[in-house]
């Protein structure tokens, strides 16, 4: 049970922060590249917590 809830809580925290990366409008000054991977590990966790949770 808890390792389920570990998983739910990535789950939950990768979408938001997805979410927010996605919908947030950067300046110039913001590195592209670190927010592209940025998204791209949160799109990997959010990925391995629903095989997890099958």
């Amino acid at each position: 049970y808890l390792v389920s809830c570990m998983f739910e809580e990535a789950a939950s925290l990768s979408y938001s922060t997805l979410k927010r990366l996605c919908n947030c409008k950067f300046d110039e000054s913001v590195d592209k590249d670190m927010v592209e991977d940025m998204i791209e590990c949160s799109g990997m966790v959010l990925l391995q917590a629903y095989k997890e949770l099958g």
